[in-house]
């Protein structure tokens, strides 16, 4: 139907009323929307009704909702008050960002631990002695040579075990150990790709079985999902 035709202002109006309303519902507003979308003339009989109805609200003062309302949208909600009071503990979105802080604390303190072992060991290892080379720990001599220093001390290490530590605690064990046997398959790979090594029989091996056992370990978990959609 033609709406923007003349004889037929009266009714798109109407139609127009009460499009803006929200009265108009079902697939009489489907057709109203897309006759306004091929059509300007619709489209301003129903911009023009949603002016109109826009200052009406504005010009009407505002009411604060009496404190049962929002009483009833928390009990719908499921909580038990609408407030922090009537939550329980662990509800209370202050105890969650106290323990996602305490989280992030646990994991900056195991990777601190992990760090001065790892500062510990290869200063030990500095010093022992060995054929070739004197004992002791040699400075970088330029510039260039301290930056990657840092580089390898703040971000390859220092960083990338703090996140590491904190993803470990928000997946599952078997999951990652997972990721932590793909270590020797992405250091192959990146060695190969950029340090120029050569492939190997070994190295194929090395990493068809960690692919393998990624595999047989992830299998499983895939069944119980399908099972619990199943019975769901």
């Amino acid at each position: 139907m033609d709406l923007s035709h003349p004889d037929r202002r009266e009714r798109l109006d109407a139609l127009a009323a009460q499009y803006a309303l929200g009265t108009l519902r079902g697939q009489a507003r489907d057709r109203f929307t897309k006759a306004a979308r091929s059509d300007p003339v619709v489209a301003a009989a129903a911009h023009a009704w949603e002016t109109s109805l826009a200052s009406l609200a504005e010009a009407v003062p505002a009411v604060a909702p009496p404190p049962r309302v929002w009483t009833g949208i928390a009990a719908r909600l499921g909580l038990r008050g609408a407030g922090q009071a009537g939550l329980s503990w662990w509800q209370r979105l202050g105890f969650w960002r106290g323990f996602a802080l305490a989280s992030f604390a646990a994991a900056l303190v195991l990777s601190l631990v992990q760090l001065i072992m790892i500062t510990l060991v290869s200063a030990v290892a500095a010093f022992w002695p060995t054929g070739g080379s004197a004992p002791g720990i040699q400075l970088p001599s330029s510039v260039h040579d301290w930056l990657v220093v840092l580089y390898l001390a703040l971000i390859a290490s220092a960083l990338t075990m703090v996140l590491q530590t904190w993803a470990q605690a928000h997946i599952e064990p078997s999951r990652a150990a997972v990721i932590m046997a793909m270590e020797p398959v992405w250091a192959a790979a990146f060695a190969v790709a950029l340090g120029g090594e050569r492939i190997t029989l070994r190295m194929i091996i090395g990493g068809l079985a960690i692919v393998s056992a990624m595999y047989l370990v992830e299998r499983p978990q895939k069944r119980r999902l399908r099972a619990k959609e199943y019975v769901r």
